[in-house]
C-alpha cells in the first residue's frame, strides 16, 4: 500500500513554552491532556479531508476517514488524521485504495481478456452476480451488472486485455486529499493547538491540585 502520510511539525516560541510546561507534569497526566489538545487541534484537518475526499461508488474511502490519538508512557502524544485500512475490520476501515486517490495511477490493464469481481478479496463484492440489459432510461440497451456498483464484469476482444483506465490524482476532485487537507487547514490547526494546549495545561494543573489521577495510556479514536 502506498504511504500517504504527511508529517506536520510546529516550531513556535509559544508552543515551545507550553511543551516545556507539559514536560514537567507527571507523564500520564501529560500524555492525557496533550492527547486531548491534539485531538481538538486536528479537527480542522479532519473536516477539510472529508470535504476533499471524493465519494466513489461504494463510499468506502470517505467512510474510513477518522482521527486517532496515541498516548505514550514518555508523556508525549500524537494525533493521526486519515483513512483507516485494517484487514478484517468493519465497514469504517476499508480505505485500502487511498494511495490510488492520493497519487493517481497509470493506465492499467487486466491480466487477461476478462475482469470481474467474482474472485474479489472484498467479502461483499465477491461471488456470483447477474449480467442484465437495461430496458429503460438513458442506459437502455446497455449491459449492467447486478448488484451495481458492487460488482462488475468486462470482456475484451480475443487476444486483447481489458482496459481498466487510469485514476487521476484526487479522483473526481482533482487534488490529493490528504496533502491538500493538511496544507489548507494548517493555519487553523496551529492556532487551535496553541489555544488547546494552554487550556488543557490549566485543566491538568487543576487536576493535580485536587488529586485527580490520570487514566493511563492507549489510543483514542473518533
Amino acid at each position: 500500500m502506498a504511504d500517504t502520510r504527511v508529517k506536520v511539525e510546529f516550531d513556535t516560541q509559544e508552543l515551545a513554552v507550553l511543551r516545556a510546561a507539559f514536560s514537567r507534569l507527571p507523564k500520564n497526566i501529560s500524555a492525557r491532556y496533550l492527547g486531548a489538545a491534539l485531538r481538538s487541534a486536528s479537527r480542522p484537518a479532519l473536516t477539510k479531508l472529508r470535504q476533499l475526499t471524493p465519494r466513489g461508488p461504494t463510499g468506502n474511502l470517505k467512510r474510513s476517514i477518522a482521527t486517532k490519538v496515541k498516548r505514550y508512557k514518555s508523556g508525549n502524544a500524537v494525533s493521526l488524521v486519515g483513512y483507516q485500512a485494517a484487514t478484517g475490520a468493519g465497514q469504517k476501515a476499508r480505505g485500502f485504495h487511498q494511495g490510488f486517490v492520493e497519487f493517481g495511477t497509470k493506465r492499467r490493464t487486466a491480466k487477461g481478456r476478462y475482469a470481474s469481481t467474482y474472485w474479489s478479496k472484498t467479502v461483499d463484492r465477491q461471488g456470483k452476480f447477474q449480467v442484465l440489459t437495461t430496458k429503460r432510461g438513458k442506459n437502455a440497451g446497455k449491459i449492467r451488472t447486478k448488484p451495481f456498483p458492487k460488482s462488475f464484469f468486462k470482456v475484451a476482444k480475443r487476444g486483447q486485455k481489458v482496459e481498466l483506465g487510469k485514476m487521476p490524482v484526487g479522483g473526481k476532485r482533482g487534488v490529493a486529499p490528504i496533502k491538500t487537507a493538511w496544507a489548507r487547514s494548517l493555519p487553523e490547526v496551529r492556532k487551535t493547538l496553541e489555544l488547546q494546549m494552554a487550556v488543557r495545561l490549566e485543566n491538568a494543573l487543576k487536576d493535580l491540585a485536587t488529586g485527580v489521577k490520570g487514566r493511563g495510556f492507549g489510543r483514542g479514536r473518533r
